[in-house]
């Protein structure tokens, strides 16, 4: 059976919420790429702000965007590029050292891989099982821009329909228990952005990504209409404001105007 991400997202920026903001980017692949896509959230580290996530997120989905026969390679690279990118502002900008932690997630047909640098949190709840993914050694703590190069932890996941993903802040981990983020990883959108949302308002900094995963298939998929979803979008499928009700999140690719960001592909084996 092939599968189907779905997702919603939400931004705090200056501790005003938006649906659409610089720390989130979904990218989708062209057909030739068979299937994949990239999922990125970026958390801004000492003197960075919206803007150089923003900038790390493109240069990372370019970067990526250049085939090699395997995924990692392919994260490698791209987390390469963006650290380089880190750097060169901080030569330029040099008084207080910033950096971008981040998580990236590729998703193909079933198989998902995670790479993580810095501060950077992921949830999923995958087979029944809750999992938390956060970097731990020294090396992988640093985020982007910080140390020689880019050091990340890589995790795969195997993905099964009913399975979500949530990619956050690390501030998160902070500010909500265990149990709840268990609970929040285990609901569906509607339940979770919200809730997300009135834990973490008071933040000024924050991103959240949701991705839900269906089978391909009419008469499994749920029957609520696209309002966004370019493929190579980065704001594809973002949730409404999520202080109020959040609309379901949209299958990705599904809509066929807007603005398009930079496609992603890979090929091959892992």
């Amino acid at each position: 059976m092939s599968l189907t991400v779905w997702f919603g997202q939400f931004n705090i920026v200056g501790g005003q919420v938006q649906e659409e903001g610089p720390f989130v980017g979904v990218f989708e692949g062209t057909q030739s790429a068979a299937g994949v896509g990239l999922s990125l959230v970026a958390e801004p580290v000492g003197s960075a702000g919206a803007q150089l996530c923003n900038e790390v997120i493109e240069v990372i989905a370019r970067s990526f965007g250049r085939p090699e026969p395997a995924v990692t390679a392919n994260l490698l690279r791209a987390l390469a590029a963006g650290h380089q990118h880190v750097r060169e502002w901080n030569r330029l900008h040099g008084d207080r050292p910033a950096g971008v932690g981040v998580s990236c997630l590729v998703v193909r047909g079933a198989e998902a891989y995670l790479a993580q640098c810095g501060p950077a949190l992921a949830l999923a709840h995958t087979a029944g099982r809750f999992r938390v993914a956060a970097p731990v050694g020294d090396d992988t703590r640093r985020p982007l821009g910080m140390g020689e190069r880019a050091a990340p932890v890589f995790t795969r996941l195997t993905l099964h329909p009913g399975d979500v993903i949530l990619l956050l802040f690390s501030a998160a981990d902070r500010q909500i228990d265990r149990g709840a983020l268990s609970k929040l990883v285990c609901s569906p959108p509607e339940e979770t952005m919200p809730e997300l949302y009135l834990r973490m308002r008071d933040t000024q900094a924050f991103g959240a990504l949701y991705l839900g995963i269906l089978p391909t298939s009419e008469e499994e998929a749920p029957t609520s209409q696209p309002t966004q979803g370019v493929v190579g979008d980065r704001s594809a499928g973002a949730t409404s404001a999520p202080a109020g009700t959040v609309r379901s999140p949209v299958a990705r690719g599904n809509a066929p105007t807007g603005p398009r960001r930079p496609e992603v592909g890979a090929t091959g084996g892992v």
